[in-house]
């Protein structure tokens, strides 16, 4: 999906500048390396006044004094500020080592429209990497990156529209800071990933993440990994963002089945039409399956959210502290998986598969909910009608223990109790006038027929609607392709990515799907461990496209292998689903051969990146082959593909190994016994 503030690119100006101004003066006394502050308060206070009104800050132009973002980078000093003028620009692989702001005219003149005017693409590559504490970021537009905002400190991202990245902003390990105000849509994976701690001496700090509408991620809105070792310690407040269409979770937080002292503070955040509003994963796994994760100890503390139309609510771990939410029309249930010490208190449920509460642990605490009553809220922009059951019907303070889990400050809201979800009844319209528009989830067809109906979804937006093809092997044909329900013709199998847009006249909203042409189909992805080896059977590939067959070995069903062969029809090609909770790099090995005289060939690509091409002789037995490029795979899910070019090649297995000196040739290994 994909959303719009008819008000305003993201929220009022006043606002932002007032939340951008404050938490600055909070990241600046307390976290930027450069101050050095002793223990004095008005010493403090001296070295931020003398900060702002720095004489010798300078503001370095771009195109004007220099003609390249990079070279105002590198010429730029602490302190200074780098403004980049409207325009396009195609810039990657820039190191920020100064504490500096990198911003459009939006920094210096507060107009909004300058954001989408100043645009940088990073074509599939990191755009900046960011070393020093106290960087800012804002005021730009970012598309086509891979990991573009590359974040090892703390920093300040804000009032940035990111278009088509992979992992937009992306919170390695040494990262912390505030990340408010930004729009992210249509990203290729998560829209934010955060990955504080995963190195223990380099561990981050506290994050807040604020006031961001991140749309139709691919995989997650936003994905956080919490490792595997104690004492972290690191606090995340993620509130008052709108997740809408992520293909796995709203929010993922994935355990490695370690406590770590993590906390999670997760309020006044609307989550729609996602696999799982909030997911808990354990075992380091990514891929979203509703599981939950029964090791995970972290608390979350998830109060006033308003989580509907998504399959599954939340999915949870062992202290999960649910209070004053909205669970409204998730398709396979409300909560689910919910530990023992977790608390269920005062949430309103309402029309959830008749399933609200799955799999919760007997010794949870479970009370004063409210069941099977309309929460009579404007699914349009999520504040409550005047007669909601939810006004005035939250709580403010809960305590277990002699311990509060929850004490909201009269600041929070507007009546004399707290209201249930996110938006208080008649509190400013922040999240008022919202326009999105919903191509479909991602799908296959198997062998698909002449036709097959897609149905788009626009709220709050009328205009023009358009359905287009941006890739696929060949042509396809749309039916009616200005309507939003529409049949389309696939007339190869392959992988098509379909767009849906609207233009109003003044602007174009748009979304997009992923329809697999398919003849094989299997649903278990291939989870690998850093430190172990990978035995992949061939016939385990999860999509298989054109001409491929399986056969028996000598009879035995219990040694497959395939057939794959070029021919005028196009080039087949298999697809494997990688995952891992680490970052490692592998080699792949293949254990092939050919049926065609002269030289067959196969094309790898792994995460759209080729790794080369592999020429596979004729002869009578299986051989290993290995590819000749490593494969860099980072935590995450990751497309594996294998395409014949040219001849008849039989492929049995293949094994990852992140041993460079291994070979599957060794005495004792792992083949024994393969064909």
């Amino acid at each position: 999906m994909n959303i719009s503030n008819n008000n305003g690119f993201v929220y009022s100006s006043c606002f932002q500048m007032i939340m951008s101004i404050t938490l600055f003066l909070c990241l600046t006394l307390f976290q930027i390396e450069s101050f050095a502050f002793s223990s004095s308060e008005e010493n403090n206070i001296k070295a931020l006044s003398n900060f702002l009104h720095d004489d010798k800050r300078r503001i370095l132009r771009v195109p004007l004094e220099f003609p390249t973002i990079k070279e105002a980078i590198e010429s730029a000093k602490d302190g200074d500020w780098v403004i980049i003028a409207s325009g396009v620009y195609l810039e990657k692989n820039i190191d920020v080592t100064k504490r500096i702001v990198i911003s459009s005219e939006w920094k210096i003149k507060g107009d909004e429209d300058v954001i989408k005017k100043t645009i940088i693409d990073s074509g599939k590559e990191k755009l900046f990497s960011i070393w020093r504490n106290g960087v800012e970021i804002s005021g730009l537009t970012i598309k086509n990156g891979e990991h573009p905002l590359d974040i090892h400190a703390t920093v300040k991202i804000t009032n940035n529209y990111c278009f088509k990245n992979m992992d937009a902003i992306s919170l390695e390990t040494g990262s912390g800071g505030y990340v408010a105000f930004n729009v992210i849509e249509n990203d290729i994976d998560d829209g934010i990933d955060i990955d504080i701690g995963e190195n223990e001496h380099s561990i981050g700090s506290n994050i807040i993440v604020e006031y961001n509408k991140i749309i139709n991620s691919r995989d997650d809105g936003i994905e956080i990994r919490l490792f595997s070792y104690a004492g972290q310690n690191i606090d995340y407040t993620i509130n008052n963002n709108i997740i809408i269409g992520s293909g796995g979770a709203g929010i993922q937080i994935i355990s490695y089945d370690n406590f770590t002292g993590k906390v999670f503070h997760i309020h006044h955040n609307v989550f729609q039409n996602c696999k799982t509003g909030l997911g808990c994963m354990e075992g380091g796994k990514t891929v979203e399956d509703h599981s939950g994760a029964s090791l995970m100890d972290e608390y979350v503390y998830l109060y006033n959210n308003t989580i509907l139309d998504n399959e599954v609510g939340v999915t949870g771990g062992n202290r999960i502290i649910a209070i004053n939410n909205i669970i409204l029309n998730n398709t396979l249930g409300g909560f689910k998986g919910f530990g023992q010490n977790s608390v269920i208190i005062n949430n309103l449920f309402f029309n959830n598969n008749a399933s609200d509460l799955i799999a919760i642990a007997k010794n949870a605490t479970v009370k004063k909910n409210i069941y099977s009553k309309d929460p009579l809220i404007n699914v349009d922009n999520y504040s409550l009608r005047a007669t909601s059951p939810c006004v005035d019907s939250g709580i403010k303070k809960y305590m277990k223990n002699g311990k509060y889990l929850m004490n909201l400050s009269k600041e929070t809201y507007r009546g004399m109790m707290p209201d249930i979800g996110a938006i208080e009844y008649n509190k400013d319209k922040s999240f008022q006038q919202i326009a999105y528009i919903d191509a479909g989830k991602d799908t296959f067809l198997i062998n698909p027929v002449a036709a097959v109906k897609l149905e788009g979804i626009v709220k709050n937006r009328t205009g023009k609607y358009l359905w287009e093809q941006l890739s696929g092997p060949k042509s396809v044909t749309f039916q009616t392709p200005d309507k939003l329900v529409t049949n389309i013709n696939f007339p190869q199998a392959g992988i098509y990515e379909i767009s849906l847009s609207c233009f109003d006249g003044v602007e174009t909203i748009s979304d997009e799907l992923i329809v697999r042409c398919t003849n094989m189909v299997n649903n278990d992805h291939h989870f690998i461990k850093g430190s172990e080896d990978k035995i992949i059977e061939a016939e385990e590939v999860n999509f298989g496209y054109g001409e491929i067959y399986v056969h028996e070995s000598n009879g035995n069903p219990k040694n497959k292998f395939l057939e794959i062969c070029a021919n005028r029809t196009g080039n087949p090609f298999l697809e494997y689903f990688i995952a891992t909770g680490q970052l490692v790099e592998y080699d792949l090995w293949l254990f092939l051969k050919a049926e065609t005289s002269g030289e067959s060939t196969l094309n790898i690509d792994f995460n759209n990146k080729s790794i080369g091409e592999v020429h596979v002789t004729n002869c009578d037995s299986f051989y290993w082959v290995k590819a000749q490029k490593k494969l860099n795979i980072s935590p995450g899910q990751w497309s594996l593909l294998i395409q014949s070019l040219s001849g008849k090649i039989l492929l049995d297995k293949m094994i990852l190994s992140p041993d460079p000196k291994f070979s599957p040739d060794k005495k004792n290994n792992p083949t024994k016994g393969f064909l």
